[in-house]
């Protein structure tokens, strides 16, 4: 059980941490070049969302089921019950990626992925807001403030390079998806 967990601790950091920067790679690399085709590499990035959130779902059923399942449901009905009940949300977001008509959009896959990404965004947001008011930068003109963090920098990086390897790896010759010919 704690395997399951720390494999889908090391799937959520390295795959899914950056997944909506991989999203706009594909999106900003669809607009300049008109020529290489991008659904393969759409379609990568969809399946590893769907994965993700099948292993939150297991996940989820393991954590209500079990017998430690009392700090779920403190933080399920506690103060900030809706910021829990958010990041859940967001995390079995993918599952919806099962329809066709939505999967389809690539604004809607990345809103899919901004959603699954929501609690560390929440987390970095907050981190940057208290740094503001509290100042423990040691930076007096506070410009260090403004800049990301490292584990933020290191999540955008992973995210760019995700979706840089979705499009090398979607447009493999014997990964092409073939065009019917009349």
């Amino acid at each position: 059980m704690e395997i399951f967990f720390k494999i889908l601790g090391l799937i959520g950091t390295h795959l899914i941490k950056g997944i909506f920067i991989s999203v706009l790679v594909i999106i900003l690399a669809r607009k300049f070049f008109k020529k290489i085709d991008f659904n393969s590499a759409i379609s990568i990035i969809k399946w590893i969302l769907i994965f993700y959130a099948i292993l939150n779902l297991a996940s989820f059923v393991i954590l209500v089921f079990s017998i430690n399942s009392y700090s779920f449901w403190k933080q399920a009905t506690g103060p900030y019950n809706f910021a829990y009940w958010l990041m859940l949300l967001g995390s079995f977001s993918p599952l919806f990626l099962f329809f066709k008509k939505l999967n389809r959009n690539i604004y809607f896959i990345l809103l899919v992925a901004i959603l699954t990404n929501i609690g560390w965004l929440f987390e970095s947001f907050i981190i940057h807001i208290i740094s503001f008011h509290r100042d423990y930068s040691g930076n007096v003109n506070g410009l260090a403030l403004l800049l990301p963090f490292n584990h933020e920098l290191v999540a955008i990086t992973e995210g760019f390079f995700l979706g840089c390897l979705a499009i090398i790896i979607g447009n493999l010759p014997f990964l092409r998806r073939r065009k019917n010919r009349r």
